[in-house]
């Protein structure tokens, strides 16, 4: 899977958001309480697992606990249920 995410790295063309992901993504960025709890949680976040925290810190306000990923640095998050879709069921 790795030279798939190059490949889609450099692909050439836009890249789109869309508003509500740009609206989560501030609402968590600039929530003290939130970041913090999860920080408390899971020391030693850094570089990719920043944005890993951003990512779990929405599934649990949301009550999301299963996530279907190949990312392994998720399973960091105690509150977290990921599944890798390539060897189990989703």
């Amino acid at each position: 899977m790795p030279g798939a995410r190059l490949k889609l790295r450099r692909r050439k063309g836009a890249w789109y958001l869309t508003w509500g992901i740009c609206y989560e993504f501030m609402r968590v960025l600039t929530h003290p309480r939130v970041l913090t709890d999860v920080a408390a949680e899971v020391p030693g976040l850094a570089g990719d697992t920043v944005r890993d925290r951003q990512t779990a810190v929405l599934m649990r306000e949301y009550g999301n606990h299963r996530i279907c990923t190949r990312d392994r640095d998720l399973h960091r998050f105690r509150f977290l249920e990921p599944v890798d879709p390539l060897i189990a069921e989703p």
